[in-house]
């Protein structure tokens, strides 16, 4: 047998009946498992060889009549393109593709245009795969459907799949032996150059899925060309479109960019940027502020994960952008707190806090939708930065926010509050044990349900793990009453919750640490009480900690 899936024998009677498969069929999902059920076979390592001597071309041909079924052709094309990838046989079948009629390539080429858009992927598709041939046959292939208008068109297509396989193709061909295709640098620049008023939604989404093709490609060169073709201000337009979708696609381009270019130069010009706008008193102040805080939040994610080392500037600028953000969320919940002066609010990020904090106070302030919706904005800017930072002043504001009961009410703000201070205090543990003590105080709080209470217990297990019987005694004490407390919690998720992580301590401590826990702690009781709890999880939770 060619595999344990699919035999020979097999195989080659799927590739005889598939030329007659009923066009009949409603359901085209079959076509795509008979094309799924066929790539089977292609993991025998002699597989392309057998598939010739079967005369699979012959097959291929036959599916391509113009009488055929278009799903037919299709799947019949696509296994063929899959027959080029394969590892070290791959060429094979491209010689013998080339040493025929041209019957194959010429419907590939005829086809491109199909108005069928599942013929306009699968050719997308097949040229892709040859592309990793690289010889004058390809060249050949892909100057007959003058593949720099052929990609733009399919980058505009109406369906979502061609696109998608358009940005491959794209992707595979840009930079081949070296360097940069000209021909496509001009497609680049044809479609990011045309005036911005004048472009379609399609139009818009097929520049930044460019965009985000050049950024995936790793080279140098590559990376440089991107930069400059997408640039902060061409880039400011897609991020304030009156199209939400367009607006999170330019948001996650800015990502890219800042990953790559993250100078303290560079982050000014964003700052500024992404303020532009906010002064502009118009029915859209609501989106830009949200836009603004966004793009802040994507500063403070990229630049400490760019791979060259951050300035000091860099740094303190985004300490600047969250104290902003503190002050945006403490204004919110009308929480008093002087939230400390940081030499990177640059008058560009001041002018966005007033502009926001304008905006929370105009005709809809407080408790409306536009405050918890730029809270929500101001808190993930927060999130972000304690992923990797620890600031012992940003980390003392989060506390407060946390007993606030405003933010205990708004579940989602909530959670995000709990992630940026987990994230914090997994990033303490590893300086000093004594930021932890507030971990027991943060477990009884009776507002954080199930799946925020979870995330505390994992960080909890790690930190006892990581410490002195010494040091982790005083803290054990004050987590077993807290623990104790959730046990007794009125909604059942969370007393499951709390007997899992018993169970998780008794098996994953050392017995030691364990027994300071549960028993010292005097939560066995406890634990087998939950065995009579009116709800059945909670029983079986507590067997299990049993």
């Amino acid at each position: 047998m060619a595999n344990t899936a699919i035999s020979p024998a097999v195989m080659r009677g799927v590739l005889e009946q598939l030329p007659a498969m009923s066009g009949k069929i409603v359901d085209d999902t079959r076509h795509e498992k008979v094309l799924s059920y066929m790539r089977l076979f292609l993991e025998s390592p002699t597989c392309i060889e057998q598939l010739l001597e079967w005369k699979l071309l012959d097959m291929v041909e036959s599916c391509l009549q113009l009488n055929s079924d278009y799903r037919v052709s299709s799947v019949a094309i696509r296994f063929l393109g899959d027959c080029l990838a394969v590892p070290q046989q791959g060429r094979d079948a491209w010689l013998a593709i080339n040493h025929r009629d041209q019957c194959i390539l010429r419907w590939v080429i005829e086809n491109v245009d199909s108005q069928h858009a599942l013929v306009r992927f699968a050719c997308l598709y097949f040229i892709r795969q040859a592309a990793v041939m690289a010889d004058e046959r390809f060249d050949g292939l892909v100057m007959a459907v003058d593949y720099q208008r052929f990609i733009l068109r399919r980058l505009l297509d109406s369906s979502y799949f061609v696109v998608t396989e358009a940005c491959a193709l794209l992707g595979s061909m840009f930079y081949r032996s070296g360097s940069m295709d000209s021909v496509l640098c001009g497609l680049v620049e044809r479609l990011v150059g045309r005036r911005f008023d004048a472009q379609s939604t399609p139009h818009k989404m097929a520049v930044l899925a460019t965009a985000v093709v050049l950024f995936a490609i790793p080279e140098e060169p590559v990376r440089t060309y991107a930069l400059e073709q997408f640039s902060q201000t061409r880039l400011e337009m897609y991020l304030f479109d009156d199209d939400r979708l367009i607006r999170d696609k330019a948001l996650d381009i800015l990502e890219l960019t800042l990953r790559l270019s993250s100078d303290s130069a560079c982050l000014a010009q964003v700052v500024e940027s992404l303020g532009s706008r906010l002064s502009q008193r118009t029915v859209k102040r609501k989106v830009y502020a949200l836009v603004a805080l966004r793009g802040l939040a994507a500063i403070v994610k990229e630049v400490p994960a760019n791979s060259a080392p951050c300035s000091p500037e860099a740094l303190s600028q985004c300490l600047g952008i969250v104290h902003s953000a503190l002050a945006i969320l403490l204004h919110v919940y009308g929480i008093r707190h002087q939230v400390p002066e940081s030499a990177g609010t640059s008058e560009a990020l001041a002018a966005i806090e007033m502009e926001v904090l304008d905006l929370m106070d105009g005709p809809q302030p407080g408790s409306s939708a536009i405050a918890n919706s730029v809270a929500c904005e101001a808190a993930r800017v927060v999130r972000e930065y304690c992923r990797t930072t620890f600031d012992q002043r940003v980390f003392a504001v989060l506390e407060q926010l946390l007993e606030n009961k405003a933010v205990q009410r708004n579940a989602q703000q909530l959670q995000l509050v709990l992630d940026a201070i987990i994230h914090c205090l997994r990033l303490a543990k590893q300086a000093s044990f004594s930021h932890l003590l507030v971990l027991p105080s943060i477990v009884a709080n009776f507002a954080i349900q199930a799946p925020g209470l979870k995330l505390l217990f994992d960080l909890v297990l790690e930190s006892i793990s990581d410490q002195d019987d010494a040091d982790s005694a005083q803290f054990v004490q004050l987590l077993a009453q807290s623990v104790k407390a959730r046990l007794a919690d009125v909604e059942w998720e969370v007393r499951d919750t709390a007997l899992e992580f018993i169970s998780a301590s008794a098996g994953t401590l050392e017995w030691t640490r364990a027994r300071g826990l549960i028993a010292d702690g005097d939560l066995l009781d406890d634990v087998v009480s939950a065995l009579s709890d009116t709800e059945e999880y909670v029983r079986a939770s507590g067997a299990q900690a049993l």
